[in-house]
């Protein structure tokens, strides 16, 4: 069955987008950004750049973004097999976080960790970084369906951390991510007995300024598509005052999926199989670089991505 008009107005780029590639580009944040002057701390500085603007962003800004997305979900265009399309829902929630700053902050708090261990009890443990200071990390355990929304929880974390809300992205050292986990909620129109539809998938972000920890860790191989490290595209101009302000588009650097097997997710005429490879491998030395257990990418890995 042909894709009606209906189905076009509901999935403008349908014939430009696969259903794989249309999960990481629904769900990128846009944030506003500033010029500032580049950070006197920065390990990539040399002296031909050092006096070239960067883009910073406040983390309160960043979280802001997933707002609408955390309250009523995140809609991706999906093709079935059939050719008719609906528009699946997906709910964020915090899956993973380290934040690495190039200095130690004051808090009120004696540790300076937190494990999503048992409702996200505090450890007395700190490990030892060469990331930067850790000023928080959190590793979610609970069933999908048990969490609350991802901007919830940031919220929650604030209140001990609040850095979570208050930082700007040149606080934080190259190092310093999130991971999302995006769970389906439903489908519009609702779908009966379409089992692909219950797939998931992390995303992972960069909560710095500066992609210098990506490209100390990914391999240059695993670089050759742009899904990797996407340009930070400046969409929009934004007044105020007299200071140079913009809106930029963060993607997710790596990906990692959940039941999501067969031609509905891989088009084996498209390039799906490698983008899913490249974005999954990210996510693989990115962990293994930080010595990271992150729950929920070894909950996929374990029943085969």
């Amino acid at each position: 069955m042909a894709p009606t008009s209906w189905d076009l107005r509901l999935v403008p780029d349908l014939k430009d987008r696969t259903n794989m590639e249309c999960l990481p580009v629904s769900v990128i944040p846009t944030v506003p950004v500033k010029e500032v002057p580049r950070p006197s701390h920065a390990e990539d500085t040399s002296e031909s750049d050092e006096k070239d603007p960067v883009d910073s962003f406040c983390l309160g800004d960043f979280w802001k973004a997933y707002e609408e997305w955390s309250a009523y979900g995140v809609g991706v265009p999906i093709v079935l097999p059939c050719g008719e399309s609906v528009m699946q829902y997906y709910f964020p929630s915090l899956s993973a976080i380290q934040v690495f700053t190039y200095q130690k902050f004051p808090t009120p708090f004696r540790s300076l960790t937190l494990i999503g261990i048992q409702e996200g009890s505090e450890t007395e443990e700190t490990p030892e970084y060469h990331h930067g200071e850790l000023y928080v990390q959190y590793n979610e355990v609970l069933n999908p369906y048990a969490r609350v929304p991802l901007t919830k929880k940031i919220k929650e974390l604030a209140k001990k951390y609040p850095g979570l809300t208050t930082f700007e992205s040149t606080d934080l050292t190259p190092y310093s991510w999130v991971a999302i986990a995006w769970y389906p909620i439903i489908q519009i129109p609702v779908m009966r007995n379409q089992k692909e539809l219950s797939a998931s998938f992390l995303t992972y972000h960069m909560l710095s300024w500066s992609t210098q920890g990506l490209e100390n860790v990914i391999p240059e191989d695993n670089q050759r598509l742009e899904c990797i490290i996407p340009p930070k595209v400046k969409s929009k101009a934004l007044k105020s005052g007299d200071s140079k302000m913009y809106e930029i588009r963060i993607p997710p650097f790596a990906m990692s999926t959940y039941k999501m097997h067969g031609a509905f997710w891989v088009d084996p005429k498209t390039l799906d199989r490698e983008m899913m490879f490249s974005y999954q491998r990210a996510a693989w030395f990115w962990l293994k670089e930080h010595k990271f257990q992150h729950h929920d990418y070894n909950f996929f890995v374990s029943r085969g991505v």
